[in-house]
């Protein structure tokens, strides 16, 4: 399907989003979450998601990961959430827990900023045009800690099995994933009130992105609630053309425009992430055709778009 316009395109995704899930949806983020030694991942929404058996290391944890959750999603108007929690349950991801204290692994909600209507409903799906944010709370438990974590991103598809069954199983088209992480976007920094004024830095890029966070040079959370924790949000957002890259991307060595210069570097290096057609062209129409085919791509072949966070051990 070709999208002709951002108008069109927003209808249709929209469309495809809340009546049939023929096109990729986020409506969770789900977290592992680790001690000293054990990996630890989010996903963002998933209707099953393949766990990697990982065991606690009983060393004594040096951290504590806390969580908040909305029921947003509980909405039976996001049909595909309960097949998602009972997938997310049966590979040992706990939905109802906040801590890592009583909770080796997570799952909770995305928080998504955009809403869309339809049928006089409102649903915050994840499509083109959407944003929001992932946040946690880091909770040392033997002074400052500095961490790495690694960002990378996948997705999941509902299939027809034996006897017409339906099943999800993991997406590994390398083509699909390159298209995932350049479509959505995610940095540490955000400015600005809202989406059409929101100006983003530090954007975190390639296969294996990563970020790092120090307490020493951060102020604990003031919640009562979250004594003692560091806040550490991540910000995403879905661009909805290429033509809003292109016009909206700092020169190089600038930060007067919404995304930094890196994400033109991104492009240039990178162009599988970005464009599913029209990969080599210089004429702006092609490379938006080409934009909006990648978008296209991911719908065909996601229902479901994970995001995962993992605290490197050597820290």
């Amino acid at each position: 399907m070709e999208f002709r316009n951002k108008e069109d395109k927003r209808v249709i995704v929209c469309r495809a989003v809340s009546l049939s899930l023929l096109f990729a949806v986020v409506v969770f983020v789900l977290v592992y979450v680790g001690y000293r030694l054990q990996s630890l991942a989010w996903f963002a929404s998933g209707d099953s998601v393949e766990g990697s058996g990982m065991a606690i290391v009983a060393e004594g944890p040096d951290y504590e990961i806390l969580i908040d959750r909305t029921a947003e999603y509980d909405d039976p108007k996001y049909d595909g959430v309960s097949r998602l929690k009972a997938a997310l349950s049966s590979n040992h991801f706990d939905l109802a827990e906040n801590s890592t204290e009583t909770a080796a692994r997570l799952g909770y909600e995305l928080r998504n900023e955009v809403s869309y209507s339809e049928n006089e409903i409102n649903y915050k799906s994840l499509t083109p045009g959407s944003c929001g944010t992932m946040t946690f709370y880091l909770k040392p438990l033997h002074g400052d800690i500095d961490l790495t974590f690694d960002l990378s991103i996948g997705c999941y598809v509902n299939r027809y099995g034996n006897n017409d069954t339906l099943v999800t199983e993991e997406v590994t088209d390398p083509t699909v994933l390159d298209l995932l992480r350049g479509h959505i976007l995610f940095f540490t920094e955000r400015t600005g009130n809202t989406p059409e004024d929101y100006k983003y830095s530090g954007l975190l890029y390639n296969e294996n992105a990563s970020f790092s966070y120090d307490t020493s040079t951060h102020t604990a959370s003031t919640d009562p609630e979250k004594a003692g924790c560091y806040e550490i949000t991540l910000y995403w957002e879905w661009v909805m053309t290429y033509d809003e890259i292109a016009a909206n991307t700092s020169a190089n060595g600038q930060s007067d425009k919404k995304y930094p210069s890196a994400l033109s570097a991104y492009i240039a290096a990178s162009p599988q992430c970005f464009f599913a057609t029209n990969q080599g062209s210089s004429d702006p129409a092609e490379l938006n055709d080409g934009y909006n085919d990648g978008d296209q791509t991911i719908g065909d072949h996601a229902n479901y778009i994970v995001a995962y966070v993992t605290p490197r051990a050597d820290h």
